[in-house]
């Protein structure tokens, strides 16, 4: 009996085939576009400083967030552990689980306070900054030339532009 090859060749010259029309796809769309206009890369240009000056700001707080929100869950799995099993005698363990309770409250009403209203705010500027970024400026053909005229008078405002 003959053992069959699979036609991994035939895949891998048709996945390559697939990724090289897309590419000229993209690449007709993109170039049946027009260029962007100095203003619109001036634009651009603002979005980006804005983005990278308060990415690394917007990641820390993110980071933070999610590690006390973990320290919260974990808090709320153990009191749940503890009110399924203790002892309603057991005075020791009722203080324990009084305390572990006050602990998640503590927890929960400082996540309030530092994650609360203003940073959903700051989140959802920042995240509508990358979304017109997106939209507006990736993968939007450029010409050489006016990107240099927009830098070279560029003004960006401090908050960002939608």
């Amino acid at each position: 009996m003959v053992a069959r090859r699979p036609f991994l060749p035939h895949l891998v010259a048709a996945a390559i085939a697939l990724i090289v029309a897309a590419q000229s796809g993209s690449a007709a769309a993109q170039s049946s576009t027009p260029p962007l206009s100095v203003a619109e890369i001036q634009f651009c240009m603002c979005q980006e400083q804005y983005i990278s000056a308060n990415r690394p700001e917007m990641e820390a707080r993110q980071a933070m967030r999610l590690e006390q929100q973990g320290r919260l869950d974990l808090l709320e799995a153990e009191i749940d552990v503890m009110q399924g099993s203790i002892d309603p005698n057991d005075v020791a363990q009722q203080e324990q689980l009084k305390s572990k309770i006050y602990q998640a409250n503590q927890l929960r009403d400082q996540i309030r306070r530092q994650f609360g209203t203003e940073y959903n705010a700051s989140l959802r500027e920042f995240n509508t900054a990358v979304r017109s970024y997106n939209e507006n400026c990736a993968n939007h053909r450029m010409i050489q030339v006016d990107v240099t005229e927009a830098a070279s008078n560029l003004s960006c405002p401090a908050t960002p532009l939608p």
